[in-house]
């Protein structure tokens, strides 16, 4: 899917032609958006435990025991573990239950939130679901102040792929952005 037919796409959802200034958080993250990338493999029979002996997932080894055995809760098979790493931002280490092998993804290194007052209250700077591949950043990608607003990824070949961006500033058309 192009780049236009995302952000087409989460505009329809959200019944506006340009998204409005406080933008409806829901819309952006509309069901319809996360059945286009549906998972592709089933999740695993044996959950595996995050393999925490060396490189970065060894730094972060007791959050990702703590909360890297749970479910698959995205793109079937993996485990999306939200490591704080400063205020209003996370770190998502992606714990593979079939391998246990944890990725720390160069695309998205960091997303750090965007202020209530900016997107409206009720979101989560990472939106995904277990049975898509897509994830949905609300925030800034990187913290680069550039990059606030919403970023849409696909999980592909066990990396995170850019897949759509809509500036904060898009969300007020004619208007000065939060």
């Amino acid at each position: 899917m192009t780049v236009a037919a995302v952000l087409a796409l989460a505009a329809t959802a959200a019944g506006v032609a340009d998204p409005p200034c406080r933008p409806d958080i829901a819309a952006l993250t509309a069901p319809a958006l996360f059945a286009r990338y549906p998972a592709l493999a089933a999740p695993p029979a044996r959950w595996h435990a995050p393999d925490v002996r060396r490189g970065e997932a060894r730094t972060f080894r007791t959050v990702l025991r703590r909360y890297g055995r749970a479910p698959a809760d995205f793109a079937g098979r993996y485990r999306i573990v939200p490591i704080g790493c400063g205020a209003g931002a996370v770190c998502p280490a992606f714990v593979d239950g079939e391998s246990g092998q944890v990725r720390f993804d160069p695309a998205l290194r960091v997303a750090a939130a965007l202020s209530v007052e900016a997107a409206g209250a009720g979101f989560e700077t990472l939106t995904y679901r277990p049975d898509s591949r897509l994830l949905v950043v609300i925030g800034a990608a990187n913290e680069d102040a550039a990059r606030r607003g919403v970023t849409y990824y696909e999980w592909r070949g066990g990396r995170l792929a850019p897949l759509a961006f809509l500036p904060l500033a898009g969300f007020c058309a004619g208007r000065r952005a939060m």
